[in-house]
């Protein structure tokens, strides 16, 4: 499921240089960012059922080996090809993962110096707020880290705005570009939602693998979430209910959101009744594309401006299929020579189990 919303991004961001009647049917590869934050939630809450995993030191030293070395090769080597003027503060902010400004428009807020690292903000938010939630609580921790994620953007968003927006492109009307500003903005933007689905998803997962329900029920769920998932990665869902004269953009529009949420919980359900329906569940391909789909996600943004800034003539249909190449060439060696070993020396110095 990783590897799939890895791609599903990928192809949104490459889908530029393919002929207009291909890249539209791309439009909606974005979503794999909403497809990411559902299962951050469902993995982080899923590991931490062994205790062990919540050590504070242990927690935040895996999340940190797991994200941060392969972020900042990109972001170093991005600076010396793409950004050689930038100031010390745009570096330094971009180092620790500061969006670029926080006045701008939510969630993206100018991005990132790494562009597509404006996700890993939220992540890392998410997982403060868990282990914060887990100390008080490791019973509880979902329940109570769910409160907390609703709570926040209304809580923050009422007071500083005076009302509430399900939008993600609203967040706290708070000035300044510094830590506090970034961490109200952050927690005042329903993309974290995303993470509470995760949570609530494992929650159903974990009570379901343990009942007795015929195979061919789960099997029946699955080509349901299946057929809905790729409708609604290829067609503009908001034609089904009648609502094209109505309202611009998808479905989320209608109902006073904006973003994929509603495209991310048909594709997570895909894959829980598929693993509740005890398919074969070693499928080599999308097991490799899962394993270097971070790798993935960063690099493929590098290669892409790699080109676009050194071969600004290279277009069409050809140059997507070497961007893509090069990029799955780069992902994979990324993972094999700056991931798989930070991952090694953490598993040799912390004993744990799956890293997130």
């Amino acid at each position: 499921m990783r590897g799939i919303a890895a791609l599903m991004v990928v192809l949104f961001h490459l889908k530029g240089r393919l002929p207009d009647n291909i890249s539209q049917f791309l439009i909606n590869g974005r979503g794999g960012v909403d497809i990411f934050f559902v299962i951050s939630g469902f993995i982080i809450y899923f590991i931490t059922q062994d205790s062990k995993e919540l050590n504070p030191k242990t927690f935040f030293i895996k999340r940190a080996f797991r994200i941060l070395p392969l972020y900042w090769f990109v972001f170093i080597i991005s600076i010396f090809l793409f950004f050689r003027h930038l100031d010390l503060t745009s570096v330094i902010k971009g180092f620790f993962l500061f969006h670029r400004n926080y006045q701008a428009p939510a969630p993206e807020f100018d991005i990132s110096i790494v562009a597509v690292a404006w996700t890993l903000t939220y992540e890392l938010y998410f997982y403060v707020i868990f282990l914060l939630c887990s100390l008080l609580t490791k019973r509880f921790r979902g329940r109570v880290t769910s409160l907390a994620l609703l709570s926040l953007p209304v809580i923050f968003q009422v007071y500083y705005n005076g009302k509430f927006s399900l939008s993600s492109t609203v967040s706290a009307h708070v000035s300044g570009n510094g830590f506090l500003s970034q961490a109200v903005h952050i927690v005042s933007n329903t993309m974290i939602y995303e993470f509470v689905i995760g949570i609530a998803f494992c929650k159903l997962y974990l009570f379901f693998r343990g009942k007795t329900l015929p195979i061919r029920v789960w099997r029946a769920f699955f080509v349901v979430a299946t057929i809905l998932s790729f409708s609604i990665f290829f067609h503009d869902i908001k034609l089904w209910f009648g609502l094209h004269g109505r309202h611009s953009g998808n479905i989320s529009s209608a109902f006073g959101f904006s973003g994929f949420m509603y495209m991310a919980v048909p594709f997570a359900l895909m894959f829980i009744f598929y693993e509740l329906s005890e398919f074969k569940r070693n499928l080599s391909p999308l097991m490799f594309l899962g394993n270097i789909s971070f790798s993935l996600y960063l690099c493929h943004w590098f290669v892409n401006r790699l080109f676009t800034d050194y071969m600004p003539d290279f277009n069409g249909t050809s140059s997507f299929f070497v961007v893509l190449v090069l990029s799955f060439l780069m992902a994979y060696a990324c993972h094999m020579f700056i991931e798989r070993p930070g991952v090694k020396l953490i598993r040799r110095t912390h004993s744990g189990h799956v890293l997130n």
